[in-house]
């Protein structure tokens, strides 16, 4: 295999593979290999690989056991050139231009003390209802997005509160705690709206085939950057992934000490509006007894459920109590963050 190097669109420099096997294959334009000729960047398998080492410690000076992590640089001999630089697609294992190789500004949040707040158990086999009979814990996944203060001025029209689980830089919109961008005031408003934030990962990656290594990062990013806005860190983090309950407690993720949320939603929201509200109506329907809680999984990303889907639950759900994950665990409000005051926002 040869790689060669070459510039994208945006002036990041991504690198792209293809097996020499297989020449008929389509590549993309921006990446695309060329024959060799006078000013070529081609070079061997393994000059890329100690180039591509330099270059993401480079960019990277915080990496936890840097030589771990270059024993893992092994790139699919099948794999074509895609521009890939953008998550959740990128494929940070080979170069800096991914944005999940990006470093927060201010100091990490590795070294803040975990100990152990509340009686929320730490993973476990996940969480199925609340502990208080009739609540009903609404949940919003993957943002925020541009939809959220409609969302967050109808949520305080009805005296509702919801879980924000928040990814730090997904489907290219940017840090959440870059300055010139609407996010970081967002957070802010979802915290003093009195909402409970929790991580989400930075990335969106999924965890499952992540090694120790990558995980730590995808978790203490987001951490660095919600404590950047609110100069605090969530407690609780949210999966990305189902397969992540049966691989994470006491593994990759143990490090963090903190709990680690299992949704099983009674009440899981789909893009199709008429869908997910047949499933609210079916889960109503299924435990008509107000005292039954509900676990409800939206996404904020869609537009139709900041907007159409939330409302209809609001008023589907009438009579019950809208609360946070912490409130539904009967966790006190105090455990949901840790304080941490070395705020940068950058």
């Amino acid at each position: 295999m040869e790689v060669t190097l070459r510039r994208t669109p945006d002036r990041r420099t991504c690198f792209a593979a293809r097996s020499m096997t297989d020449a008929s294959q389509p590549t993309s334009t921006a990446l695309r290999p060329t024959a060799a000729s006078p000013g070529s960047e081609r070079v061997s398998r393994t000059a890329a690989r100690r180039l591509l080492r330099m270059m993401i410690l480079w960019n990277n000076p915080g990496l936890d056991n840097p030589s771990r992590y270059w024993r893992r640089l092994n790139p699919h001999p099948d794999w074509h050139a895609i521009d890939h630089c953008k998550t959740p697609g990128c494929f940070f294992q080979f170069g800096p231009a991914c944005d999940v190789n990006k470093i927060r500004p201010g100091l990490n949040t590795s070294g803040i003390a975990r100990t152990k707040l509340g009686q929320v158990e730490y993973g476990g086999p996940g969480i199925y209802s609340c502990t208080i009979p009739g609540d009903v814990a609404l949940t919003y996944h993957d943002g925020p997005a541009s939809y959220i203060d409609d969302l967050l001025d109808l949520l305080n029209k009805y005296n509702a509160s919801a879980t924000f689980m928040i990814a730090g830089n997904n489907n290219a919109k940017g840090e959440i705690d870059n300055a010139t961008l609407p996010w970081a005031s967002t957070i802010m408003r979802i915290y003093t709206d009195g909402h409970q934030i929790t991580s989400h990962t930075w990335s969106h990656a999924d965890l499952v085939g992540f090694s120790a290594l990558p995980s730590k990062n995808d978790m203490y990013k987001p951490e660095i950057a919600l404590r950047n806005i609110l100069g605090v860190i969530p407690t609780y983090m949210g999966s990305g992934s189902p397969l992540l309950q049966k691989t994470t407690p006491g593994r990759s993720l143990a490090f963090l000490k903190d709990p680690l949320l299992f949704l099983h939603g009674v009440v899981w929201l789909q893009t199709d509006i008429q869908k997910s509200e047949d499933t609210v109506d079916q889960s109503i329907d299924a435990k008509p007894v107000p005292s039954d809680s509900c676990l409800v999984i939206g996404h904020d990303i869609h537009q139709q459920t900041a907007y159409s889907l939330t409302e209809y639950m609001l008023q589907r759900f009438q009579g019950r109590k809208f609360v946070t994950i912490g409130e539904c665990l009967g966790d006190p409000k105090d455990n949901w963050d840790r304080a941490d005051s070395r705020t940068t926002l950058g």
